[in-house]
């Protein structure tokens, strides 16, 4: 049996995915009854270098829980991540193709609206450009893992210089405002 440090450099997969993906499903790791640490059998090791392969295809892992479950074969899940695949080719064609269409041009030349037009009316026949409607969501989730690290790095630094929990208190509350 095996740690989580052990398990990572056996599988190449980090400590945050093991414990992700246990959470998940995928693996089932027993507790060391003494300490409640993961150990990680042999067997987990093998899954989780075959989660570290498939993964790498870009295969999803509800898709990945279903082959190594047994609920689906290898060969059926390879065909369908090759169908995902393709489509996702063909998306991403179809945007290569829109840029080489405009790469000649200056900016100040470029007509926006009708390129906009354009690429509209290749979505309804089909054609996949970025969806930018949740970009805010991604620049939300950095500044509030950002603000949360610099918040707990300053809470720790407070601890350790034994402040006591008003002042502390009242210094990370002027802090965040």
């Amino acid at each position: 049996m095996k740690n989580i440090k052990e398990a990572e450099a056996e599988s190449g997969i980090n400590k945050q995915n093991i414990r992700y993906y246990e959470k998940m499903g995928l693996i089932h790791p027993d507790r060391n009854t003494i300490n409640g640490y993961r150990k990680y059998s042999e067997e987990d090791i093998r899954r989780l270098k075959f989660i570290y392969l498939f993964r790498k295809l870009d295969m999803p892992l509800e898709e990945i829980r279903n082959l190594l479950d047994g609920a689906i074969d290898l060969p059926t899940a390879l065909a369908q991540q090759k169908d995902r695949l393709k489509a996702e080719q063909e998306r991403i064609q179809g945007v290569i193709l829109f840029c080489e269409g405009i790469q000649e041009r200056k900016l100040e030349e470029l007509d926006v609206d009708n390129c906009l037009q354009k690429m509209e009316a290749e979505e309804k026949r089909g054609s996949l450009f970025a969806n930018i409607l949740y970009d805010y969501k991604r620049v939300i989730k950095g500044e509030s893992i950002r603000v949360c690290s610099g918040v707990l790095e300053l809470s720790i630094c407070l601890f350790m210089r034994k402040r006591n929990f008003k002042s502390s208190f009242v210094f990370l509350t002027k802090a965040l405002q």
